[in-house]
């Protein structure tokens, strides 16, 4: 005579199992989820070093930020300042990171995400010739080249994206220069 089980028992057993699953993927959580904070932070200044490679090591600095702002970090030995800006793009909102030395200057940009962007040209703001414009000013244009600005060309075929790159850009620099000013605490 065969073995009848009821359905309540195979109801049992699954919800057994899926409550043992529940169970153990909260625990590996939990476990990894320190690690996992650790390596962000690892590699948030890893790239604050890349942008400011005088910087020995970052602390966030609390104070009024602009609209646009944010994220500001000061240098621990007083080489300079990282400033975290976003502004909308084509096709969603790029965020930015910008190196500012002691002087003022722009030590390195670096976009960190792209929003809804078309990878491509997203891909072109990102690396090469357009960020490597912004090294070295301490103030920035992009209309037409004046006396002491330097001229940041958009990248063909991306001028939002590339505004946008720009606005956060200048907004690095108003924040630190208003910091620096006392106009923001």
């Amino acid at each position: 005579m065969a073995d009848k089980k009821s359905p309540l028992s195979a109801v049992i057993v699954i919800c057994s199992i899926c409550l043992v699953a529940s169970l153990l993927l909260t625990l590996t959580y939990q476990a990894s989820e320190e690690n996992v904070r650790a390596n962000s932070l690892k590699q948030e200044q890893a790239l604050m070093t890349e942008l400011l490679p005088e910087g020995d090591s970052f602390s966030q600095v609390g104070m009024n930020l602009m609209e646009g702002v944010s994220g500001v970090w000061k240098a621990d030995n007083g080489a300079g300042w990282i400033v975290a800006s976003s502004a909308n793009g084509h096709q969603g909102e790029i965020s930015v990171m910008t190196g500012i030395s002691a002087s003022g200057k722009i030590s390195g940009v670096r976009v960190t995400d792209i929003g809804g962007e078309n990878p491509g040209i997203a891909g072109r703001l990102s690396k090469g010739s357009y960020l490597e414009q912004y090294k070295g000013a301490s103030g920035i244009t992009s209309l037409a080249p004046r006396s002491g600005l330097r001229y940041i060309e958009a990248v063909s075929g991306a001028t939002q994206s590339s505004a946008a790159v720009f606005s956060c850009v200048s907004l690095a620099l108003m924040q630190i220069q208003e910091m620096e000013s006392g106009d923001i605490e």
